[in-house]
């Protein structure tokens, strides 16, 4: 029974992502200028992690990386 409950939770998850996800593409489409607005707050805010960074051994740098994708990672699975 419960794998059943799990099974029917995993396809709502599933069709959530897939409605957010398509939401998400036809705003871009209809408002590009947010979509790269978004892309270059984005590419700066990396930017700024490599310049911050710049004295630091690469192994150090992809570390913080690594741990700000986990933590955005982990944001956006906990606001789907």
């Amino acid at each position: 029974m419960s794998e059943k409950l799990e099974n029917i939770s995993l396809e709502r998850n599933k069709k959530r992502f897939a409605n957010n996800f398509k939401e998400k593409a036809l705003n871009a489409i209809k408002r590009p200028h947010i979509a790269l607005y978004r892309l270059i707050k984005w590419r700066l805010f990396h930017a700024i992690i490599d310049i911050a960074c710049f004295n630091l051994p690469m192994w150090l740098v992809m570390a913080v990386e690594a741990k700000i994708y986990y933590d955005t990672y982990k944001w956006i699975i906990g606001h789907f």
